[in-house]
């Protein structure tokens, strides 16, 4: 040791030694003099949209501590009002997207969407569907979208052009039925 000029316990602290971090930049904290609004606006109406918006990973967050509490509300609508509910929706059709966009949303939320799909929801909303929303038992890429007669073809075109299939069809009300055979 005597050659690098280091006593022998000098030299096993250099080499203990953490090297000191780069010091950080200095930071300009507060709010600036200006707020130029056409930098800002661009930014903040987003966030702004997204935050009223029903999704998102705030809600996923509050999921374990609102399911429980959904469950024992005793003005929880029982079943059978439910049903009766559901079926009125089909006698108002913006009614009955709005909830499919609210099923959307949570769906969404609890992570089983998938950006494909998300992209066909957001497409047909924009082209006139009332409401529209991811369907099935998982893994099939289906959506379904509520869309008013005057839209259909919109729709589908919208749709299409995301490189998907449509296939416009009609709700039956009248349900399951046993024909009579001649």
């Amino acid at each position: 040791m005597e050659l690098l000029g280091y006593h022998r316990k000098g030299a096993l602290r250099a080499l203990r030694a953490r090297p000191k971090p780069p010091a950080a930049p200095a930071l300009s904290l507060g709010r600036p003099r200006e707020d130029p609004p056409a930098t800002l606006l661009p930014m903040l109406k987003p966030i702004g949209f997204a935050a009223f918006q029903p999704c998102g990973s705030g809600l996923v967050a509050r999921l374990p501590e609102w399911l429980p509490a959904y469950e024992a509300d005793p003005r929880r609508l029982a079943p059978h009002v439910r049903q009766r509910e559901a079926e009125g929706a089909l006698q108002n059709p913006p009614e009955l997207g709005r909830l499919m966009n609210i099923n959307h949303a949570l769906l969404e939320a609890i992570g089983v969407g998938h950006p494909a799909l998300s992209r066909l929801v957001l497409a047909s909303r924009a082209a006139g569907a009332l409401g529209a929303k991811i369907t099935g038992a998982g893994g099939g890429g289906c959506m379904i979208a509520l869309t008013p007669k005057r839209a259909r073809g919109r729709v589908a075109g919208a749709m299409e052009s995301c490189d998907a299939q449509a296939l416009i069809t009609t709700i039956d009300t009248e349900g399951a039925r046993r024909e009579a055979h001649a």
